[in-house]
């Protein structure tokens, strides 16, 4: 959806699907959807990404962005990653069966939501997390091991551990 700086971006009611793994891209690409390069203050709602070979929501540098009320399955890779981004707040979605693998990563990743390289402050509530068949090792790894992550009211089932680094609260 956007790369590059921009902001006050609304993606609202829509289907992400079947994308694929580019194997000469630099990076793993194929997501459901992505706000990634800077991409600000911006909104996914209410979507469905599913069956993609890359991510299903990826967010990578950009700050203050919201994902909610989505639901996000039977990708590739992680179910949504945070890279590098601050203050961004994902609420009442469910990601489950995801880490399916693809061409480039072919047991997936070891996180259904994977916070990476510095994001501060992000804030997850009301999430349903679910692991695919053999289990994923997190359910939310805050690799960064930095301040200000939130996770609260969320139910995550099925990993070796739920969360990673942060510390939830009022666990459902």
């Amino acid at each position: 959806w956007a790369w590059g700086r921009c902001g006050n971006n609304l993606v609202e009611d829509c289907e992400f699907f079947n994308n694929i793994v580019n194997p000469s891209a630099e990076y793993i690409e194929g997501h459901g959807v992505a706000f990634d390069d800077f991409t600000e203050d911006s909104i996914i709602r209410r979507c469905r990404s599913y069956n993609n070979e890359g991510l299903g929501i990826s967010v990578n540098r950009g700050d203050r962005n919201t994902i909610e009320d989505c639901l996000v399955y039977g990708n590739g890779i992680n179910g949504l990653a945070l890279s590098t981004s601050n203050a961004s707040i994902v609420q009442r979605s469910t990601f489950a069966n995801n880490n399916l693998g693809n061409s480039m990563a072919p047991t997936g990743r070891t996180s259904e939501i994977s916070i990476a390289s510095g994001g501060n402050s992000n804030t997850f509530r009301n999430l349903c997390l679910k692991a695919k068949a053999g289990g994923t090792q997190y359910g939310l790894d805050d690799s960064t091991g930095l301040t200000g992550t939130s996770v609260s009211y969320c139910n995550i089932t099925g990993f070796t551990s739920a969360v990673r680094t942060a510390t939830p609260t009022n666990v459902v």
